[in-house]
């Protein structure tokens, strides 16, 4: 709901919508402000995405050695699977400005309250800081962004326009936070790394808001996921918040409700923030693939994804027959050229070669054993079907039907 007025008094609105003139603003929660045009602008915004939700990118990263003037040349590589890039890590601090959408996040909120019985296990805190009571460490960060992408234009580095093109240039140019010299003022929110990423189109035009928002979420401005209970986490959401950050000895344990300076930090509370009504939990690939390795089977045969630059032979995947059941690889090793990461799920295989395409596929399988990353499979329904020609024809030779060329095409888009 939306009251225009200038200066506190409530009038008519007849000017410009940039031109100084507020909004008394209802949320749903039944918070109250007054925002400018712009600010409302930026929170409908942030409300129809939810907040930083991950998904995929929606072009596959350049191939081969990128690089312009002058710099080193190397390439952007996937990551085959999603692996904890701080094992160790079990607390996750993030703290943003106080822009009126972040606390109208339905979704940033929701993760928090079920971080710590995700598939990461890390409890998450999310810190807010109150609308002008000075910078924060995410102005900083954005002004080093804009920053480096200025000295981009000094340098005659050719950097393409849109979102996606800026992070693969810092990327590329900046992976790595400046060190010794360079960087001059190290301090307390001096990086030790940092991670690029981006907002695609395709993930702002759909609407992310699963939770429900708890009442007057403007009120407080710190938020603790601290539920382990993987059942109670997923149904309520469990929201440990408070009016202030605080760093007294009880909170750095964790041990909210023992505040030490409750009358400068406020009094906690625990807020429920539920998934709303038809929604489901959404389960990443990386979470799911325990399950779908579990049900592949010795003797069987799966699609594999081809990489974009061996198309040419046998189109978009290949066939593989799993020799024995996949396992959790112990430790790094390398095969063939190839290094297979501790902790990802790989399997011996025999590959097919295609030797006839068209409407029915022939393959043959060859006999040199190789090891395959099970985050490379295409997940159909259930194992691919080969049957051998009619007649006893075609020695050797093993036929694929054009349905389950279909079924495997699908289950790749």
């Amino acid at each position: 709901e939306f009251d225009s007025h200038y200066g506190g008094i409530v009038d008519g609105y007849d000017k410009d919508k940039d031109g100084g003139y507020y909004y008394h603003v209802v949320y749903g929660d039944g918070d109250e402000s007054d925002c400018t045009w712009r600010e409302i602008q930026l929170g409908l915004t942030w409300g129809q995405t939810g907040g930083f939700v991950a998904g995929e990118h929606d072009d596959p990263l350049p191939t081969g050695p990128i690089g312009s003037a002058g710099s080193t040349e190397w390439s952007l590589e996937e990551e085959e699977e999603l692996r904890p890039q701080l094992p160790e890590l079990e607390d996750h601090y993030e703290s943003t400005d106080g822009a009126g959408g972040q606390f109208q996040g339905e979704t940033n909120y929701g993760q928090i309250g079920r971080g710590a019985s995700g598939p990461s296990k890390v409890r998450r805190h999310g810190i807010i800081d109150v609308a002008n009571h000075g910078k924060n460490v995410s102005d900083a960060y954005g002004s080093f962004f804009q920053a480096r992408l200025n000295e981009s234009v000094a340098s005659n580095h050719e950097v393409f326009p849109g979102p996606r093109n800026c992070v693969l240039y810092m990327a590329q140019y900046h992976p790595v936070p400046a060190a010794g010299a360079e960087q001059q003022k190290p301090t307390t929110w001096s990086a030790d790394s940092r991670v690029y990423a981006f907002y695609s189109e395709k993930l702002l035009s759909k609407p992310k808001e699963h939770f429900k928002p708890y009442k007057d979420s403007k009120k407080y401005h710190v938020r603790h996921g601290m539920c382990q209970d993987a059942s109670r986490a997923e149904t309520f959401g469990p929201l440990i918040v408070g009016m202030a950050f605080c760093a007294c000895a009880k909170c750095l344990e964790f041990k909210y409700r023992e505040c030490l300076v409750k009358q400068h930090s406020g009094q906690v509370r625990t807020v429920e923030v539920p998934r709303k009504k038809g929604e489901r939990a959404v389960e990443t690939q990386a979470s799911a693939l325990p399950a779908f390795v579990a049900g592949v089977t010795a003797n069987s045969t799966w699609a594999v994804a081809a990489a974009e630059d061996s198309r040419s032979s046998e189109g978009r995947y290949w066939l593989a027959r799993i020799i024995e059941e996949p396992y959790q690889n112990p430790q790094d090793f390398m095969y063939c050229g190839e290094l297979f990461g501790k902790g990802y799920y790989i399997a011996k295989i025999h590959w097919y070669r295609c030797v006839r395409r068209g409407v029915l596929r022939s393959y043959k399988e060859e006999r040199e054993m190789s090891y395959l990353s099970m985050n490379a499979v295409i997940r159909t329904d259930g194992a691919v079907k080969m049957t051998k020609p009619p007649g006893g024809k075609r020695k050797g030779e093993l036929d694929l039907s054009s349905e389950e060329q279909t079924r495997i095409f699908n289950a790749a888009c």
